[in-house]
């Protein structure tokens, strides 16, 4: 697993995607699925960089359609889960803790589970 200070991590974001952590892009650990904040925010989750960094896109899914996405065999991993992916990065200071690895800049982010598209947030 890669260790990394907090500021390293931030300034390896910014130098990849940008000033806005909102626009960094992560891949999950368990599946590959490429994910953002915006994503997250896209439906309705307020905290979207903090998640996209350590949760897959499918746990955006009320909790009915986790049930059915995992028995699918979809993917709801956590990075802060008690084990640890040996795809995750740990952030070992302020405070503490495993995220995705960042994508590479030129790869797109991934559609989300099916379902999880019917419960968008329309604008």
């Amino acid at each position: 697993m890669q260790k990394l200070t907090g500021k390293v991590w931030r300034n390896t974001g910014r130098a990849l995607f940008g000033r806005d952590p909102m626009d960094w892009r992560y891949i999950c650990a368990g599946c590959g699925r490429v994910s953002t904040g915006r994503m997250w925010q896209k439906f309705g989750r307020r905290d979207g960089a903090a998640r996209a960094a350590a949760e897959c896109i499918g746990n955006a899914l009320p909790p009915s359609e986790q049930v059915r996405l995992f028995q699918a065999g979809g993917c709801l991993w956590k990075a802060a889960g008690p084990v640890l992916l040996s795809g995750c990065v740990e952030i070992i200071d302020e405070p503490r803790r495993a995220v995705f690895p960042f994508a590479e800049p030129g790869m797109r982010t991934s559609p989300p589970p099916v379902s999880l598209l019917l419960h968008s947030r329309t604008s």
